[in-house]
């Protein structure tokens, strides 16, 4: 085996590491720009927290500064306006900050009678808690949540 060669198998996943890394990040930069759109604040200034509890989930939006009270004006509006929108069953807002429909987004929409959704100040930011006594509901609000948390990092 040539030198060049055996440098070449050794860097390859490397490249291809290095390739996955840049496409995740260009992934990233355009769903934060359409995320800055939809939902009105800085991507860069805020800090997303989905967590899945057992009969659902939080979705937590806390700004980075608790001092920035326009931007906590704003995560407060924005999660108030999704409460509503989820329980209508509208999950255009995720579709188009993910340039895809999320995972569980179907049935949530579907199921949208068996899920409370209710949303609460906290002191930089807000959460909406999603609740449900629906298996499939809760389910379905589970890959929700985690597809959200996966691509967030």
């Amino acid at each position: 085996m040539t030198l060049a060669l055996l440098v070449a198998l050794t860097l390859m996943p490397v490249a291809q590491q290095t390739a996955r890394h840049d496409a995740h990040g260009q992934h990233k930069a355009a769903m934060d720009h359409r995320g800055d759109q939809a939902m009105g604040f800085d991507q860069a200034k805020i800090r997303h927290t989905f967590t899945t509890t057992e009969r659902g989930g939080t979705i937590e939006v806390i700004a980075k500064d608790p001092k920035d009270s326009t931007t906590i004006t704003q995560i407060r509006k924005h999660l108030m306006e999704i409460a509503r929108l989820f329980k209508d069953g509208d999950f255009s807002k995720p579709i188009f900050i993910h340039a895809q429909n999320p995972p569980g987004a179907d049935i949530m929409k579907a199921r949208r009678a068996d899920i409370t959704y209710r949303f609460d100040e906290l002191p930089a930011g807000g959460r909406v808690t999603i609740t449900s006594t629906s298996d499939d509901a809760v389910a379905a609000t589970h890959a929700f949540l985690r597809f959200q948390r996966e691509q967030h990092k």
